[in-house]
């Protein structure tokens, strides 16, 4: 039996569960790839099977990509998945295996500009070290956790401003209100003048037992402040007490910044997902941080 249900112009997300396994994947034109939520079953052969069939009914789909169990990835591995790193801890304190299928080998190539960008991104990480110190927000900068509809109006309007595009709806207010009722924690930074200038979001995954922590938008004016990583040292807290065993994020990986706020707040590069998903008007290589 096959349910869908559309989420914005994004894409729509199909429910399938059939003999010997069950699944749940989000087919989106916009990112061009068929993305495996969660999966439950012995036949993990026929889950692998069934994205495809999914990726070929859907012909602008050019990837497949799953965070799968270590047991599994062996299965996902013969049948034409390359391994693209491991999110440490993500099951439940076990490790998930990030693996994908190119259905078109265009989508697996990365432009040699790009490499050179990502090559000057891991140069300038291996002069950063873990920091001992907590950020801390410039004067009259203040830190809350969105809660109002028109602090998520804000939180829209930010996005939208920062971002040129990117895999998700954070440009819908309503999504934003909906998502923060049920499993998503944002984060938001307003200058001295009241006007909000950063924020990012903790998404938890309560029955895996980890959180993505993603979302991140600093507007240009603000930038080199440090507000990223008050951001993400805040959202931490935010979720402590929530039995929370992983935090991760896949970051841009030819931002500088970014790599950087993850690396001093002592997460673990683990691995990059080429050309994963379209932002800032481009498909994207992300690199792999957990901790």
């Amino acid at each position: 039996m096959m349910q869908t249900s559309a989420i914005e112009n994004m894409g729509k997300k199909v429910e399938i569960s059939e003999e010997g396994y069950s699944l749940s994947a989000f087919i989106s034109p916009f990112n061009m790839r068929v993305r495996l939520i969660k999966y439950n079953g012995p036949r993990i052969d026929k889950v692998v099977k069934k994205l495809d069939e999914l990726a070929y009914k859907n012909d602008f789909a050019k990837k497949i990509f799953a965070k799968v169990r270590e047991s599994d990835s062996s299965v996902f591995g013969s049948m034409g998945y390359e391994n693209e790193g491991v999110i440490k801890g993500y099951y439940n304190g076990k490790d998930a295996v990030v693996m994908s299928r190119f259905v078109d080998v265009v989508r697996r190539s990365t432009q040699p500009s790009v490499v050179e960008k990502e090559l000057q991104v891991e140069r300038i990480l291996k002069g950063v070290e873990e920091s001992s110190h907590e950020p801390e927000l410039p004067k009259g900068y203040v830190f809350l956790i969105a809660e109002t509809e028109n602090q998520f109006k804000k939180l829209a309007e930010l996005y939208r401003e920062v971002f040129e595009s990117y895999p998700f709806p954070i440009y819908n207010p309503e999504y934003l209100m909906e998502t923060a009722k049920s499993h998503i924690i944002y984060g938001l930074i307003f200058n001295e003048n009241g006007k909000l200038v950063a924020a990012s979001s903790a998404e938890i995954d309560f029955n895996n037992k980890n959180a993505e922590m993603t979302d991140f938008a600093t507007l240009t004016s603000e930038r080199g402040k440090g507000l990223a990583s008050v951001l993400l040292t805040n959202l931490e807290k935010a979720i402590e007490k929530k039995d929370i065993k992983c935090l991760y994020t896949l970051a841009r990986s030819k931002s500088v910044g970014m790599n950087v706020v993850f690396k001093k707040a002592g997460y673990e590069f683990t691995g990059k997902a080429k050309n994963n998903c379209n932002i800032c008007g481009e498909f994207e290589n992300m690199s792999i941080w957990c901790k």
